[in-house]
């Protein structure tokens, strides 16, 4: 009698990666170059009708290494398009967010990880050790001038959320700095830079 119960699991939790892997391969034959606008809304709607679908879409996020380039940019797109339609549907897999981010080093993907990450949303949600991990990375690729601007402009969205302490304030309001000083010209970014650094310093001086 007391292996029924562990039998059951088994079997509930072999159910469960088969029907895993059938959306993968579902998604992955549908994740190209040229997708149409009507595509991405059914890819969109497909992960957030069950649980499964969405883990299906951050596993192919959390091992890139397994899947096309493009696949895996736009798995990435599909993400945030997601959470834009209804952020409860990536409100579980907060750790594979950190995952799929940890993964790549692909900055179009890292861009849409980031912006889904952005979001205030989250603050509720996380733990202490993720808020501070996430706030130490927007810190960091602040201070790489190389990286892509809209990764730029989403670890300043991330910095205004999760920067909490004097020191958070401190630490940040010193890498936008650094940001602006490795711009050539005082373009948009600049002047985001300048509003961000602004606001922190204001909450420094309080």
């Amino acid at each position: 009698m007391p292996l029924k119960p562990t039998t059951n699991s088994l079997k509930k939790a072999q159910m469960q990666q088969a029907a895993i892997e059938t959306a993968t391969n579902s998604l992955l034959s549908k994740l190209k170059r040229g997708m149409r606008s009507d595509a991405v809304t059914d890819l969109v709607k497909f992960v957030l009708d069950e649980s499964g679908n969405m883990c299906a879409l951050l596993g192919i996020l959390e091992h890139p290494e397994h899947h096309q380039k493009v696949q895996v940019q736009k798995a990435a797109w599909v993400l945030h398009r997601a959470f834009q339609s209804d952020p409860r549907g990536l409100f579980a897999h907060r750790q594979a967010l950190s995952h799929a981010l940890d993964a790549t080093d692909d900055t179009s993907v890292m861009r849409e990880i980031l912006k889904t990450l952005a979001s205030p949303i989250w603050l509720d949600l996380e733990s202490e050790d993720r808020r501070s991990d996430i706030l130490q990375l927007a810190l960091d690729l602040l201070h790489v001038p190389t990286f892509p601007i809209a990764v730029h402009y989403a670890a300043m969205q991330i910095i205004q959320t999760r920067a909490k302490t004097s020191r958070d304030e401190a630490e940040a309001a010193k890498a936008i700095r650094v940001l602006m000083a490795g711009l050539r010209e005082q373009n948009a970014l600049f002047k985001c830079a300048a509003k961000h650094e602004a606001r922190i310093q204001k909450r420094i001086n309080r």
